[in-house]
C-alpha cells in the first residue's frame, strides 16, 4: 500500500472514528435501519476539499531528500505528516480557509494561516510533540505561544477565529 493510499485510508479512519454517532443496542428493528442507513451515508461522504489538497502536499513533502533546503534539512517525517492530519481531522470546519503546509528542517511540517488579520502557525515535530504560535492582529491580546501533545483544545478559540471572519 502506498503511503497516499495509507493516508487515506487512515484518514477515512479518523472520521470514522470521530463519529458522534454510537452503535447501541435497540428494541426496534426501525431505528436499526435508520442508524445504518445513516452510517453508510456518512461513510459514503467525499473527502472534504481541505483532505483534497493538503494530502498530496504532504505526500510530496515526504518525498523531500535529505539535505532539500541545501543547508542539510533533515527528510520529513512519516510521524509527522500523520500527526498534522490528525490535527487537522479534528479542527478544521467546513469554513475554515486552507492552510498552507510547508517543511521544516528538523524533519517535520508546519501549519499556518496568515489571513483575516489572524497569524497561526502548527509546528509538528512529531506525534505529540507540537508548538503553537497564535496571534490575532485586531486583538490587544499577546501573542500565544505554547507547546502541546494531543490536547487540540488550543486550537479551538484561533481555528474559531479564522473560521468566523
Amino acid at each position: 500500500m502506498s503511503f497516499g493510499e495509507e493516508l487515506m485510508s487512515n484518514t477515512s479512519a479518523m472520521r470514522n472514528q470521530d463519529s458522534f454517532v454510537r452503535e447501541e443496542a435497540t428494541t426496534t428493528a426501525k431505528r436499526d435501519e435508520t442508524y445504518q442507513n445513516f452510517r453508510n451515508a456518512y461513510n459514503a461522504e467525499p473527502q472534504r476539499q481541505w483532505e483534497v489538497e493538503v494530502i498530496p502536499r504532504i505526500v510530496g513533502l515526504l518525498d523531500l531528500p535529505e539535505g532539500w533546503d541545501s543547508y542539510g534539512a533533515a527528510r520529513i517525517k512519516k510521524d509527522a505528516g500523520m500527526f498534522a492530519l490528525e490535527i487537522l481531522q479534528k479542527v478544521m470546519r467546513p469554513r475554515t480557509p486552507m492552510p498552507q503546509i510547508v517543511p521544516t528542517a528538523a524533519g517535520g511540517i508546519q501549519i499556518e494561516w496568515h489571513e483575516k488579520g489572524i497569524d497561526l502557525e502548527i509546528d509538528v515535530v512529531g506525534p505529540y510533540q507540537c508548538e503553537l504560535w497564535y496571534r490575532d492582529q485586531q486583538s490587544q491580546q499577546a501573542p500565544v505561544s505554547t507547546v502541546f501533545s494531543n490536547d487540540f483544545s488550543l486550537l479551538r478559540d484561533p481555528i474559531g477565529q479564522l473560521t468566523a471572519r
